[in-house]
């Protein structure tokens, strides 16, 4: 069956990520069509302060010499041969200043989505500090970054990823489904709390989400995620949450929803057809 990586990271050293063809050889032959692929990018800071703002067990993934992804990554779509295999999303996880000017200077780089990672203070779950306190700014600016990136976002149809936890998180996340209402927003890993990730999509229509990270759950309660992903089917999405070297699990991954008790058209939507409709591209293949 075909499938999308609606969630993959792009970093890490050039060899390993130019050495790693075989491994999306095999997982086209699986049926991946497309890739949305995270990619972190410096914004004119250090290389020192960026990487604070990455889980520790991802740091390892980024490389100083290429955390800026543009030139690497048109060297992995040229080795690919393919354009429309990669859809690149911009990673703001550390915006800052004058954003609209950061965002016009990476666009004409092809990026055709967003991604955030709303920390607006100490995440102690991924043990991540916030960019306000990185980069010793106040947290009304770094709120005003974040919601300037969704405002171009959505005034240039360009889908967010934002990675938000909605046990602290919840009414932010209300507060920006309500603001940009023809934003497309996916708040991934089910937003750590089906419940309250249930009460977003059952009020927005812009709110997407999707399974990655999520997979050791699944497979320890598999009938009740399988009744929340059929009961949002519309909304939520296949996503690995590799690195792009490490996108060989996304096979392990793929086997485990196909293991799942979803009727085939539920499965397709989760594995294909809403990654698309997420990037507005429903008739596309």
């Amino acid at each position: 069956m075909e499938f999308i990586d609606a969630h993959l990271h792009f970093g890490g050293r050039e060899d390993e990520i130019l050495g790693c063809q075989d491994i999306y050889v095999k997982l086209k032959a699986l049926g991946l069509r497309k890739v949305y692929l995270l990619c972190f990018t410096t914004y004119g800071l250090d290389f020192s302060h960026i990487i604070r703002v990455a889980p520790y067990h991802a740091r390892s993934h980024y490389h100083p010499d290429f955390v800026d992804s543009n030139p690497l990554l048109q060297k992995v779509r040229d080795e690919l041969e393919s354009e429309d295999f990669i859809v690149p999303f911009l990673d703001f996880r550390i915006i800052h200043g004058d954003v609209e000017s950061w965002l016009e200077h990476y666009m004409p780089f092809g990026y055709q989505g967003l991604k955030t990672l709303f920390i607006p203070e100490y995440d102690d779950f991924l043990q991540v500090e916030s960019p306000a306190d990185i980069l010793k700014t106040t947290k009304s600016s770094y709120l005003d970054w974040q919601q300037r990136v969704m405002d171009y976002g959505q005034q240039n149809s360009l889908p967010l990823i934002c990675h938000l936890n909605l046990h602290n998180h919840f009414e932010y996340a209300t507060e920006f489904l309500s603001n940009f209402p023809h934003l497309q927003i996916n708040f991934p890993h089910l937003g750590f709390s089906r419940k309250k990730m249930g009460q977003l999509l059952d009020k927005f229509s812009n709110c997407y989400s999707d399974i990655s990270g999520l997979y050791d759950h699944i497979e320890k309660d598999p009938k009740s995620y399988c009744d929340y992903i059929e009961h949002y089917q519309e909304r939520v999405m296949f996503g690995s949450d590799c690195a792009w070297n490490e996108a060989k699990r996304t096979e392990g991954y793929l086997r485990r929803v196909e293991g799942l008790s979803l009727n085939p058209g539920c499965r397709r939507k989760l594995l294909h057809d809403v990654a698309l409709k997420f990037l507005g591209k429903e008739n596309q293949g």
